[in-house]
């Protein structure tokens, strides 16, 4: 027989003592624990389960309605009999209507084995309806475990998030479409964030999946979407949430994640579901996929948030598929469409104008003084190299504009002083594609495009896709003016150690044909300046 926990609550020493041994005796199984006045019963309800509580109804200083309040409040699942030596109607009615759930007249509980048949009477059924209840609480979870999750794979659905998001307006006003940088997402506004609160939003689908259906059949595409989500469960963390969004579309909700953490992780992730086949009639099947990132403060995390995500990733389909877009981007393209100008040069002027005041000291210094020594150091290689007139212009715009990139790369992580982490370096790695996209929005055309684009290519990882000159011409030169300056992680070299760099690295990083010509013609011109 289970152990039974009882509490007789009684004022009178000699009743609380009957009351006692009515209940006990004869029955090792019960334990009674005793209580004399309200704050006794108090003590004992806050530190102590119990499966039933036996009241006097007048305590003297209080009466049994008041303990039952007590017992709701602190214990609503334990049920209690109240017992008194009146005939009062008005006694019985009290105490049923402020939660007993059984009257006992103190003559008859005392009489033997009445108070405790009553007692187990009670128990029983309590005991009954709670596992009823239970059953019921497990049965409804499952219902909603059911409707929230996604049948084919297994993760949360579109009505997961809805519930957990309730409360936010789908209709929230998107972002600011008047060429202005939204409050929370602008790069200066952005470095000024408590890192702490906030959260990633990462949307992504798989590329052409309408594709993959049509050749393969739908039941090929359904162990696509599965073997997704099976990668996708192993690749979160414990406290984020994974989602199918619908169709392709998948959802990943991570708390307490800054900018370069979110899209590290959709790196890696990008990296994994390329590498992992798929196999269709014996032929093994690669799928791709694009991503759509954005970061907010926790507080700020709701269908707002997923939308931008959506915005960046859909910009991340217009740009070709299979890559990262964050929201950051999404925003300066907007700003981008009422930027005047007769020429690309004359666009990248009003732009730096126009977003001046949004920018960080360490993203205005790469976007003008080291930018114009870049671009002044490219065409001074190119000349070196006998470039006709077309590709030296060339390579002075894509000078200029090589890293517009890092206007949407965050501040801090530009101006660390430390090595970055392989997060951050991560995010630092997609300004040369966003950098890309900007100058071709000035109305670059796509060979000056590409300088910038690939001007961070390492010439011995070309893997057989030839690099344009231009751009190994411009990683020459920008490593030159890094090495020769200031910077928050290391003190500028002297020209003499920038040569021997560049001389050591050559054939890997770096075009042997341009690091020569690099060193005989800044060396040419830092003598020609010496005179």
């Amino acid at each position: 027989m289970p152990d039974v926990r009882l509490l007789v609550v009684d004022d009178d020493p000699g009743h609380l003592e009957l009351l006692s041994r009515a209940l006990g005796d004869g029955r090792p199984h019960v334990t009674i624990a005793r209580a004399a006045d309200r704050g006794e019963f108090e003590d004992a309800i806050q530190t102590r389960e119990f499966d039933c509580v036996i009241i006097d109804y007048n305590l003297g200083s209080c009466c049994a309605d008041e303990l039952l309040r007590d017992l709701r409040e602190v214990r609503p699942d334990c049920p209690a009999i109240v017992v008194s030596g009146s005939n009062r109607q008005d006694i019985v009615v009290c105490s049923l209507r402020h939660g007993c759930v059984d009257f006992v007249h103190k003559d008859d509980a005392l009489e033997p084995g009445v108070l405790w048949e009553r007692v187990d009477v009670v128990i029983s059924e309590w005991q009954r309806r709670k596992i009823e209840r239970r059953t019921q609480e497990r049965r409804t979870q499952r219902l909603l475990e059911m409707a929230e999750s996604d049948p084919l794979t297994g993760l949360a659905n579109r009505r997961a998030i809805h519930r957990l998001l309730q409360g936010e307006g789908e209709d929230a006003p998107m972002s600011d479409q008047a060429g202005h940088w939204p409050d929370s997402s602008g790069p200066h506004r952005r470095h000024t964030q408590d890192r702490r609160g906030t959260s990633a939003v990462i949307l992504f689908d798989l590329d052409n999946f309408k594709a993959i259906n049509d050749t393969h059949g739908h039941e090929f595409g359904d162990e696509v979407l599965r073997g997704t989500a099976a990668l996708l469960r192993r690749s979160v963390n414990p406290g984020d949430i994974a989602c199918r969004w619908g169709g392709e579309e998948f959802l990943v909700l991570r708390p307490n994640s800054e900018l370069a953490q979110a899209v590290s992780f959709a790196e890696a992730f990008r990296f994994d579901l390329q590498a992992t086949p798929f196999h269709a009639g014996g032929k093994l099947v690669s799928v791709t996929s694009s991503f759509g990132v954005v970061c907010v403060h926790s507080a700020e995390l709701s269908f707002n948030a997923i939308a931008r995500a959506d915005q960046a990733l859909y910009r991340a389909k217009r740009r070709g598929r299979n890559r990262i877009c964050t929201w950051e981007s999404v925003a300066f393209e907007c700003l981008m469409r009422d930027i005047a100008g007769a020429s690309p040069a004359e666009r990248l002027r009003n732009t730096l104008r126009r977003t001046e005041g949004d920018l960080g000291p360490t993203q205005r210094e790469h976007l003008n003084d080291h930018s114009f020594r870049v671009s002044e150091t490219a065409v001074c290689i190119g000349n070196r190299l006998g470039l006709q007139r077309q590709e030296l212009e060339r390579l002075r715009l894509a000078g200029l504009c090589h890293d517009l990139g890092k206007m949407i790369v965050p501040e801090q992580i530009l101006a660390k002083p430390g090595r970055l982490t392989r997060e951050e370096v991560v995010l630092m790695d997609l300004h040369a594609e966003d950098g890309a996209d900007i100058i071709h929005l000035l109305g670059a055309d796509n060979e000056t495009t590409s300088y910038v684009r690939l001007h961070h290519r390492r010439f011995d990882e070309s893997n057989g896709s030839p690099i344009p000159l231009g751009a190994r011409v411009l990683n020459v030169a920008d490593a030159f003016v890094a090495m020769t300056s200031n910077r928050p992680y290391q003190s500028a070299r002297s020209d003499h150690e920038a040569f021997s760099e560049l001389m050591r690295q050559s054939g890997k990083q770096f075009d042997p044909e341009v690091v020569e010509a690099a060193v005989s013609s800044l060396k040419s011109h830092a003598l020609a300046v010496s005179i």
